[in-house]
């Protein structure tokens, strides 16, 4: 929940990695993918690929500048349902 809240404030060349099973308390670290997908050699081997930050981006709006339609929580199910089946 806490990077769909600040998403629009990440540099948008970072990719997001996050623990599965993927919730909304998953713990994320963002960092620059290698350029040969692997994972960045800072992290543990149970951290996943989740999505690029640019792409995060075009699934979740700007919040600070929307109608709040839904909760931080429902906005970072959608993200999360987006990885799990449109990326």
């Amino acid at each position: 929940m806490e990077l769909t809240n600040r998403l629009y404030g990440l540099n948008e060349d970072l990719t997001i990695y996050a623990k599965k099973p993927w919730t909304c308390e998953s713990k994320i670290e963002l960092f620059i993918e290698p350029e040969d997908g692997s994972l960045p050699m800072e992290l543990s081997d149970d951290f996943e690929y989740f999505l690029e930050v640019f792409i995060a981006k075009d699934v979740i709006p700007d919040l600070s500048h929307v109608v709040h339609s839904y909760t931080l929580e429902q906005w970072a199910e959608k993200l999360i349902h987006y990885a799990e089946n449109d990326a």
